[in-house]
């Protein structure tokens, strides 16, 4: 399976975050252990290592490390100018988050089966194009 990750996956894990009666860090956890098991392909892309850096203030560096500790083989990907076009786009449409938008353009651009994120509300208008998942329904 090809899954798109987004930072707050990330985050929850370093912050050791829980929420919404869900142990945020600790299904972050099993996930990419499970990614590793079944081999995966996980996608980030420079917007949630950008994310990520912001609010851990970790480094690029760090977060490299960090994502290869947890996630074992990653996929980066690069944002193009057309993505940011089609973020502009859904944006203006559904008033969800240049960002979260950005993430979405990017997951379907390549092609992936699933976003993973613990914000699955701000995605909700695209479950019919792609599997909105938390890291939690991924580990049952």
């Amino acid at each position: 399976m090809m899954c798109y990750i987004d930072s707050n996956v990330f985050i929850s894990l370093i912050f050791d975050e829980s929420g919404r009666n869900n142990l945020m860090s600790y299904y972050s956890l099993e996930f990419f252990k499970r990614a590793i098991e079944e081999k995966y392909e996980l996608i980030i892309s420079e917007l949630v290592i950008e994310e990520f850096c912001k609010i851990t203030k970790l480094t690029k560096e760090e977060f490299a490390d960090y994502a290869i500790t947890y996630c074992g083989k990653t996929r980066l990907i690069k944002i193009i100018k057309k993505d940011i076009q089609e973020a502009d786009k859904i944006n203006s449409k559904y008033h969800k988050g240049f960002s979260d938008a950005l993430h979405l353009v990017v997951a379907m651009r390549e092609k992936c089966e699933a976003l993973i994120t613990w914000n699955k509300k701000d995605f909700e208008f695209a479950e019919n194009e792609i599997l909105i998942a938390d890291p939690k329904d991924l580990c049952a």
